[in-house]
């Protein structure tokens, strides 16, 4: 029995986890395990600019403008928003977008993408420089807090303006918010 506490005690950690891993798992995960399947986030889910809760890349930091906040993408070549998957099916994608330093607002020369998948984007409204369009998409089935990503490549405009107060950055559009939800 001596013998047999000390090889216990000369055991590694990994060798311990390889004999038995419950003890070493976190009560707290334990008790997530055997807590009944999350389910879906139900939506609409809006994402704002300037929200906590916006995840992405290639955007610039969140702005206040007389709407809210905004961010410009153009900090690098795509900028990306992570989105609730909300399930998969059939779902919605809208936009609010600002084009940047008085370009006229189309989209026609940027390309979207929802997880790899090119986005229809037609106008809601659109009044030349702020807008808001939606498309609609449709994705596989996906478990409870999967994230999708929207993805948007498109042109970049340098001000136009001269003088101290020129903008020395390359901007892409504008993100007011972006919202998903089931298609109805």
């Amino acid at each position: 029995m001596l013998a047999q506490a000390q090889q216990e005690a000369a055991l590694t950690r990994a060798e311990r986890l390889r004999i038995d891993p419950l003890p070493h798992i976190p009560a707290a995960r334990r008790a997530a395990a055997l807590a009944p399947e999350a389910a879906a986030e139900e939506g609409p889910v809006a994402v704002e600019a300037g929200g906590p809760d916006f995840a992405g890349y290639g955007w610039y930091a969140a702005e206040p403008t007389e709407g809210g906040s905004l961010r410009w993408s153009g900090a690098a070549r795509c900028a990306t928003l992570l989105l609730p998957a909300l399930g998969g099916g059939r779902l919605v994608v809208s936009l609010a977008l600002r084009s940047p330093f008085g370009v006229p607002l189309a989209l026609e020369g940027q390309a979207w993408f929802l997880n790899g998948m090119p986005l229809p984007f037609e106008a809601v409204a659109n009044d030349g420089t702020t807008g808001i369009f939606e498309a609609p998409a449709t994705l596989p089935d996906m478990p409870a807090g999967s994230r999708i990503t929207l993805l948007l490549f498109g042109a970049q405009f340098a001000d136009p303006a001269t003088g101290p107060r020129r903008d020395t950055r390359l901007l892409g559009l504008g993100l007011a918010w972006a919202r998903i939800e089931r298609a109805g």
